[in-house]
């Protein structure tokens, strides 16, 4: 039998909740540098044959708020010239179209981004501060990943309490199936 993990950036997106149907639930940190530090530790101290991601993210395309996205391929903001895709870009699943930019910071919209920053949100559907990390050390220590991601806002965060707590309880359905 599989030993599944779930991992969500900050109890605020889990609400304070430990499992879903029996599946515990993990915090790994908001940004990339906790995220690749906590999962780690995770991968040595739980032995998962796969790691489930899932929270709240900023909406770059019209994707409807508190919508449950799996994630396809995820893109990180490394600014590399001259260096492969593959080093800042992983599929995860061949089956979803929906391309992840993850970023150091929260997602405003503004238009002081670099050329190639622009370039890379044009590209993308969705972003957030953890899943190219928390992907990338799956990779290498050979465990499956998925991520499940819901739109909490769109560069407006007024209503991400509202949004998360909607998109929660949708990904709980999902799980739950």
């Amino acid at each position: 039998m599989s030993k599944i993990i779930l991992v969500s950036a900050s109890p605020f997106e889990r609400y304070n909740e430990w499992e879903i149907n029996g599946i515990p639930i993990f915090a790994i940190g908001v940004g990339k540098v906790s995220a690749a530090t906590r999962m780690t530790q995770l991968i040595f101290q739980e032995q998962p044959d796969l790691v489930v991601n899932f929270g709240s993210c900023g909406n770059l395309k019209n994707h409807e708020a508190d919508k449950v996205l799996k994630v396809g391929t995820i893109r990180n903001n490394f600014e590399a010239y001259g260096n492969s895709d593959e080093e800042r870009e992983l599929v995860i699943d061949k089956n979803s179209d929906v391309k992840l930019f993850t970023t150091d910071h929260f997602y405003q919209k503004f238009e002081n981004y670099s050329t190639w920053y622009n370039t890379q949100i044009n590209r993308c559907d969705i972003a957030d501060m953890e899943g190219f990390a928390l992907a990338k050390v799956c990779k290498d220590f050979g465990v499956e990943f998925h991520s499940y991601k819901w739109v909490s806002d769109d560069g407006d965060s007024s209503k991400w309490k509202e949004n998360a707590a909607l998109g929660y309880q949708h990904f709980q359905d999902l799980i739950n199936v």
